[in-house]
């Protein structure tokens, strides 16, 4: 620690009985030693006790070895080089009071020594004792009071920094919100344009179909468009889920024994692919407001993604985390699949963004969890490994226990279900 930090944490209030230090720092040391000594050794209401040092390398060592009040800086010996040498005594020791002391024809610098941060200028000729130990004694409350505001607007400074980070995490939440509002809406208005002409389609070829005989090869055609038509229809439904509207239906819900069903009813496929479902549930975590149905979309996209990345089998863990300061819950739903490329850790919940497209993924199902987590105003994020002893995939969601005080329970159901 240095001299500097040492006095900072040290300017403390003197009572009347105490002793104050002082530190003479003076050039000439032959002049005037005597004539300060009686000027403050009459004082007994505080006492003094006075140590001298010729330069300001031997003050900053002194400083080190004796606690020290005040600084008296004289420069009535300097030659003209009186601010020059203030300011580095005041750089050496910010939080001690330094008066400094000037001959006559140094008074007219009085005013720069006080703006640089001097808590008095005195004149050497018009010292006397009562005034000296009268200018300390004010000089070391003025400096403490400073200390104090300027602890106290660094705290301020602090309080104020933590709220603008918050507010700014607010705003890009809010950003976020309205952004997904957007591309679920335009998701929507595409899909309804497109499902009328697909319906109009459908009933076309399954009436050519009914045309041809069982054994017609033309029927191998219609078959295939069928089949494209029902994915088409799959998608639009989709969509429409993720661009949903709606009031959520708000119900606090028991979150564990929602989250026991869906893996219950995953165990048979689990057991087939070798797959170790673990639980690690917190049981201290209240009823969650939420909409179950959503929230059941939710869990059974993010449960089946992390079951397809386990071909070869593996551990699923699903576990929870009570934040009683933030009046959260924390999911954690853990893989030990194949991973997830951190550069496209970013891209997953984007609509029709899949890794699997090859397999018949849409790219929305990421999308639409996204959303309802949106939507509950709670928050996901993803963190994979594609390698090493850490290999496989977490997604971690938070949700508040209380998703949403405005929210106007839904008079009817989510069409979430629609892509299932």
């Amino acid at each position: 620690m240095t001299a500097t930090e040492t006095h900072a944490a040290e300017v403390i209030p003197k009572t009347s009985h105490e002793t104050i230090r002082v530190l003479w720092v003076r050039t000439d040391l032959r002049k005037d030693t005597d004539s300060l000594r009686e000027m403050l050794g009459e004082e007994r209401n505080p006492s003094f006790k006075l140590a001298y040092v010729k330069k300001l390398e031997e003050a900053l060592i002194q400083l080190e070895k004796e606690k020290t009040d005040v600084v008296l800086l004289d420069l009535s010996d300097s030659e003209g080089r009186f601010l020059d040498l203030f300011l580095q005594a005041h750089d050496k020791a910010p939080a001690l009071p330094i008066i400094v002391i000037v001959d006559i024809s140094g008074e007219t610098s009085a005013l720069e020594f006080i703006r640089n941060g001097a808590q008095e200028c005195l004149v050497k000729e018009q010292l006397h004792g009562r005034m000296l130990a009268r200018v300390i004694r004010y000089a070391i409350e003025r400096k403490q009071v400073e200390e104090r505001l300027k602890a106290h607007a660094q705290h301020l400074a602090e309080e104020l920094k933590i709220a603008f980070k918050e507010l700014r995490g607010k705003e890009e939440e809010m950003l976020n919100r309205e952004k997904v509002l957007a591309t679920g809406e335009l998701a929507a208005a595409i899909a309804h344009e497109i499902r009328n002409p697909l319906s109009v389609i459908s009933m076309s070829v399954q009436y050519l179909q009914s045309k041809f005989d069982l054994k017609d090869p033309a029927r191998e055609f219609t078959e295939a468009i069928i089949r494209k038509v029902q994915r088409l229809d799959s998608v639009t439904k989709r969509l429409i889920s993720y661009g949903w509207q709606g009031d959520l239906h708000l119900v606090r819900r028991n979150l564990h024994r929602c989250l026991k069903r869906i893996l219950s009813l995953m165990k048979a496929q689990c057991r087939a692919s070798q797959i170790q479902i673990i639980q690690q549930h917190n049981l201290k975590v209240p009823p969650v407001e939420m909409d179950e149905e959503m929230m059941e979309e939710v869990f059974t996209n993010l449960l089946t993604n992390a079951v397809e990345a386990m071909p070869s089998g593996g551990k699923l863990t699903v576990g929870t985390i009570y934040n009683t300061g933030q009046e959260e819950v924390v999911i954690k739903i853990s893989d030990t699949g194949r991973g997830i490329p951190p550069k496209i850790w970013e891209d997953i919940f984007k609509p029709f963004f899949s890794t699997k497209k090859k397999d018949g993924g849409t790219g929305l199902g990421l999308a639409i969890v996204h959303r309802i987590v949106t939507l509950h105003r709670g928050q996901i994020d993803v963190e994979s490994h594609v390698s090493g002893s850490s290999k496989g995939t977490t997604f971690t969601l938070r949700l508040p226990i209380k998703a949403n005080r405005t929210a106007i329970p839904a008079k009817g159901k989510s069409p979430v279900t629609a892509g299932k």
